[in-house]
């Protein structure tokens, strides 16, 4: 997967360095250009697909809460095909946690609060699970069906956002580049194509703040894609090449990871 996407960017031939996550069960980041090319695995689980989710779903699932806004109270939804709701996808999560962070409803570390220490108006969107004695979130409720985001979720979505951004900041500093440095930051994934890229930015997820997000729907294909059309001979070199100046860092085990990751679980507050 990786290296197809890295051969979809045309990577080994770029002057300037590209970044690219792909989001899937896991998390395959990238960085590189003609000079080296240095990627990475980021232990994210499936939570960016809408799995681990107690109602979540993937984006190519019609129906699947994809965008989020709440005001006086009441959640504003969108839904993949403007169909009936079926469940949360990834980018629905991501905007739902933005939401959440806005207005205090959940604190920086990850703890969604009781209704009588939000500020907000909107803290009426909290219940309390008597039986677990955890707080959880009314999403949506037509009278009959209900979809929630429970605490475990909010862990889920936690893990899977530390681990992506403790990946990229090991990985920029293995490269020896800064996060304001100019380099192009790709994303592919599924769930890509319906997230607004400034969300992205204030859920922070990325060590790096304000570029420029170009969102292909999957990498891996287009990857596979090129190869197919591409000469032999052409594609052979290239594929090659790609191997021979790639570098991974595995971080299964490593301590420099879990010394980010426990410091990236904290979310930033965001305020307006």
């Amino acid at each position: 997967d990786t290296v197809a996407s890295i051969y979809y960017l045309d990577m080994i031939n770029r002057a300037k360095p590209a970044f690219i996550a792909d989001f899937g069960t896991n998390v395959e980041i990238a960085l590189g250009c003609r000079d080296k090319i240095y990627i990475t695995s980021a232990p994210a689980g499936p939570a960016f697909e809408g799995w681990n989710i107690k109602f979540g779903t993937t984006a190519s699932a019609d129906g699947a809460i994809c965008e989020i806004n709440l005001k006086n109270g009441i959640f504003k939804i969108a839904t993949v095909a403007g169909s009936n709701t079926s469940g949360i996808c990834g980018s629905g999560i991501m905007s739902l946690v933005y939401e959440l962070l806005k207005e205090g409803i959940i604190d920086e570390n990850g703890r969604i609060l009781p209704p009588e220490d939000i500020d907000s108006e909107n803290f009426t969107v909290v219940r309390k699970n008597e039986e677990k004695g955890e707080n959880e979130i009314l999403i949506y409720f037509d009278g009959k069906n209900s979809i929630k985001f429970f605490q475990e979720d909010l862990r889920q979505f936690q893990f899977a956002k530390s681990a992506v951004k403790s990946a990229s900041e090991i990985l920029l500093e293995k490269f020896k580049i800064y996060s304001y440095d100019d380099f192009d930051v790709f994303i592919s994934g599924t769930f890509g194509s319906h997230i607004k890229p400034d969300i992205i930015d204030l859920i922070d997820i990325f060590p790096f703040k304000g570029k420029n997000i170009n969102i292909i729907e999957s990498s891996v294909l287009n990857g596979c894609l090129k190869y197919i059309f591409s000469s032999s001979s052409e594609r052979e070199a290239e594929i090659k090449n790609i191997i021979k100046k790639s570098k991974n860092f595995p971080l299964s085990g490593s301590g420099i990871f879990q010394k980010y990751f426990i410091k990236n679980l904290i979310f930033q507050r965001l305020s307006f």
